[in-house]
């Protein structure tokens, strides 16, 4: 069995592969081809049973509603694997209803397998689910050709001047030249935009200069069909008097979704800070680059809207009516109030001078008693009120004429603050209806200096997203919400492994096995995968650092975000898991681990889970900075840091949080993500990763000059292969494979080599386990894809030596048996006469099955 990595305060292990397949190969000698041994995580039966089920029946899809909501029409995207040699073009597809009806879909090929043919097909549809339901479809390609929809998505015009598109219903133009991001919005013929006051943004910074969204920098059509088209429109923040942020480094990218037949826009906001860090060794030519950090008052996404009619305008934030005439202005804000000390035994802003001075939205809320929890405030023209508990991301705004137009935000409350505003400065001004999010009145980090300047503290090399949907129609046709995850169409698992797609992935639970204690095994692996997502699955838990949460018996992820919001929860930590004395920035790839154990058990919670991870893997969790230092621009942040509350971090590194590691970056998870759902984001920050380690072992290290590159330690080129071919197989480019090759020659093949050509990486013949273990699935897959012999015969000399070394060498002291020389530590615990050669953990360890299983199913 091959076990996957992936780390928690403590490190966990991940089994990730099935029983080999029992049709053993011969290794190539090392003079031969080794073409015989491609792909040999994949059982060349399993994948010509898979193509032969295609072509006669199809892929049953599934999609599963779990949020208690009626959806009439949803718009499902959601990615599909087809075997290799089933599809050379997608328009051969087709997608059909549990009735063998076709319905209306779009199909657009993410990536193509090396004969060409389509490997991940995005497909948009839209599904009728009662509450708590699933709805079933077929993709094949036979039978007839999709149907179109009533209102499909058309482009009108797309030229040097701007795009104009809709869907019959809806009409949206964008302009480039013309400052703002929407520049016009129609529904049914009539303007629901005022045409000289587009839709736009708006930050205020820490000494009160408000900037407004720049003439665009990119606009384009970034997925284009008659089911769902999206429009990227990019650009900086820049003030009245055209004064930009660190250079127009800091800015915005807005996606804007149209979908047939629907009268509401999809708004995907992102805040960029593309300016530099400034970490402790981010310089160049010698000299440090300069820390370019955001301090903001405020952020929102503003909507001017056509106002008509005799009434004036009425806003619902949180259960208030409030009306909107000339000079009026109301806002909801949803806060949370930290108690003076958190679970983790930090202290709170307010132990510095007493509870008298908090902010007036907790004082109005009477949380000057050190009540920890969550409350609304509402401000009406400047009269402030607030009460307790949460309010649901939604706001409507109710026009003269009846139109209402209603704005949600999906995961609300776990990113607090948030907030909508509604107002009109005069007569003659529309009402601005506003998503706001970055309310005033809130800080971060949670420390005096913030607090007192009332500011959000933005780092280099950050960003931040929200979800927000945009719907106009009657006050009985406005959307009631939003999934909490996005619906996805899902196939069963075997058909994610047989494809040879999202490899390796272990048997779905249940699976059937021969041995009676592999199959007990397998159902305590799963129990224990389930309890990271399912609370009733886990044993009751014990106490962990000041954690109390052994005080509820069991938890999981889930109940430990809710649990814990002061620590889990808010736009910069939700998505996060602590590990150590900070947060472990979802290092050793825990998204991807949350995705495969979605596809194979089925779980919901594992979507959700890996939905809120993934996208504070791609905001937060990346350096999105590329034009800086080749040792850290577009690496993952490293573990154990605080998300920018130096504050909090350990009392010897509080100047800074420490650097990006080349050495401690993952992207395979990012990738599953944007194959299971098209998210763009995913994709970038994956590809960002696959450029930084190009600059580093290219750009710095001039790696194609080179005959061979020495390395002190080989988790660094070990991860770099693995990053590059995660992006080859998700994306089948060669050159990530090229690159993949090359590194593992200079670096892993060469050191060996220089070092005796026996199994050890490092001359001096002592190598960690951990790093061993790290490197292991990297040349597995190395090996799957190349059919290389020399890989093979590499890996299986370093399993040789480091067994023979040490790991399945014990011995027997004092009637005592010590099965394997765990750590060198035990030399004077049990008084060993002789020195390890090498340092093993016990943790580490495990992950040895990876390559053992590998080089069964490839030697039998």
């Amino acid at each position: 069995m091959i076990v996957r990595r992936l780390a928690t305060p403590m490190l966990v292990l991940v089994l990730a592969v099935g029983l080999p397949c029992g049709c053993g190969r011969r290794a190539p000698a090392d003079g031969e081809s080794g073409t015989a041994a491609v792909r040999t995580l994949l059982c060349p039966a399993a994948g010509r049973a898979a193509l032969d089920r295609f072509l006669a029946e199809g892929i049953a899809l599934t999609v599963r509603e779990a949020d208690g909501l009626d959806w009439r029409s949803e718009p499902v995207t959601s990615g599909a694997p087809l075997p290799e040699g089933a599809v050379p073009d997608p328009a051969r597809l087709v997608l059909a209803d549990a009735k063998g009806e076709p319905v209306p879909c779009q199909f657009v090929a993410q990536s193509r397998w090396p004969d060409g043919s389509v490997k991940w097909v995005l497909l948009d549809f839209q599904a009728e689910i009662a509450p708590g339901s699933v709805a079933r479809y077929r993709l094949s390609a036979n039978g007839p050709a999709s149907p179109a929809p009533e209102h499909p998505v058309e482009i009108m015009r797309e030229d040097e001047t701007g795009i104009v598109f809709g869907n019959g219903r809806l009409r949206l133009t964008f302009e480039k030249t013309r400052p703002g991001l929407i520049h016009a919005i129609e529904l049914d013929g009539e303007p629901l935009v005022v045409p000289e006051r587009p839709v736009g943004t708006t930050l205020v910074n820490e000494d009160d200069v408000v900037y407004h969204a720049s003439a665009p920098d990119r606009l384009e059509i970034e997925h284009r069909g008659p089911m769902r088209t999206v429009v990227r429109v990019g650009g900086h923040y820049v003030s009245e008097d055209g004064r930009t942020i660190h250079d127009g480094k800091v800015g915005y990218d807005l996606r804007v979704a149209v979908y047939a037949d629907k009268p509401w826009v999809g708004l995907d906001f992102t805040l960029r800070n593309d300016g530099w860090y400034g970490y402790r060794n981010e310089s160049r030519r010698g000299r440090p680059r300069p820390r370019q950090w955001l301090h903001l008052k405020s952020l929102s996404l503003d909507v001017p809207v056509v106002s008509s009619g005799g009434e004036a305008a009425k806003a619902s934030l949180g259960g208030k009516t409030i009306p909107v005439a000339p000079g009026d202005k109301a806002a909801l804000t949803q806060w949370y109030q930290r108690a003076p000390e958190n679970a983790r035994g930090q202290l709170g802003i307010v132990t510095h001078w007493g509870t008298t001075n908090l902010a007036p939205h907790a004082l109005a809320a009477g949380m000057n008693k050190l009540y920890k929890g969550y409350y609304p405030a509402w401000t009406v023209n400047g009269e402030l009120t607030a009460g307790r508990g949460v309010t649901e991301g939604a706001a409507a705004l109710t026009l003269g004429n009846g139109r209402t137009i209603r704005l949600v935000n999906d995961r609300y409350v776990e990113n607090w603050p948030r907030g909508f505003a509604a107002g009109r400065e005069g007569a003659d001004e529309p009402v601005v209806f506003s998503f706001v999010m970055f309310p005033e009145g809130g800080w971060w980090p949670d420390n005096v200096e913030a607090f007192r300047a009332g500011t959000y503290r933005f780092e280099g090399g950050r960003r931040k997203t929200a979800h927000v949907r945009l719907t106009v129609g009657k006050p009985s046709a406005a959307a009631a919400g939003l999934p909490r995850t996005p619906l996805r169409a899902v196939a069963d698992t075997a058909w994610y492994r047989d494809t040879g797609t999202v490899l390796p992935l272990s048997p779905e639970t249940g699976a059937a096995a021969a041995d009676e204690r592999l199959a007990e095994a397998m159902a305590r692996y799963d129990r224990a995968q389930r309890a990271k997502v399912v609370t009733e699955a886990g044993d009751p838990a014990g106490p962990y650092y000041r954690l109390k949460h052994h005080l509820y018996k069991k938890v999981s992820i889930p109940s430990l975000w809710a649990l814990y919001p002061d620590i889990f929860y808010g736009w910069m930590n939700y998505g996060d898991l602590v590990w150590s004395h900070g947060y472990c920035s979802l290092h050793y790839d825990w998204p991807y681990s949350m995705l495969i154990h979605w596809l194979r058990l089925g779980d919901r919670e594992f979507a959700d889970v890996a939905e809120a991870m993934v996208r504070h893997r791609y905001d937060i969790d990346q350096y999105h900075v590329e034009d800086t230092a080749p040792w850290l621009g577009g690496f993952q942040r490293f573990e154990k840091g605080e998300h920018g509350h130096l504050e909090r971090q350990d009392p010897r590194n509080r100047q800074w949080e420490n650097n990006p590691g080349r050495s401690h970056t993952w992207n395979r998870g990012l990738l599953l993500h944007w194959a299971l759902s098209g998210d763009p984001r995913s994709l970038d920050a994956a590809e960002q990763n696959g450029r930084a380690y190009r600059r580093f072992f290219y750009d710095q290290h001039r790696l194609h000059e080179k005959e061979a590159l020495p390395w002190r330690e080989f988790r660094t080129p070990g991860w770099a292969i693995e990053s590059w071919l995660a992006l080859y197989e998700y994306t089948g480019r060669p050159e990530y494979l090229d690159w993949a090759n090359e590194l593992f020659d200079k670096t892993l093949l060469a050191m060996e080599r220089e070092n005796g050509k026996i199994g050890h990486i490092l001359p001096e013949g002592r190598q960690s386990a951990q790093f061993v273990a790290f490197i292991l699935e990297p040349v597995c897959r190395l090996h799957h894809h190349t059919g290389r012999a020399d890989v093979l015969s590499f890996l299986r000399r370093v399993l040789d030596w480091q067994r023979e070394a040490g790991m399945a060498r014990g011995l027997e002291k004092d009637g005592l048996y010590f099965p394997v020389l765990w750590r060198e530590s035990w030399t004077e615990e049990i008084g060993l006469d002789r020195q390890p050669m090498f340092e093993l953990s016990q943790d580490y360890g495990w992950l040895f099955a990876d390559a053992y299983a590998y080089l069964y199913r490839v030697l039998g």
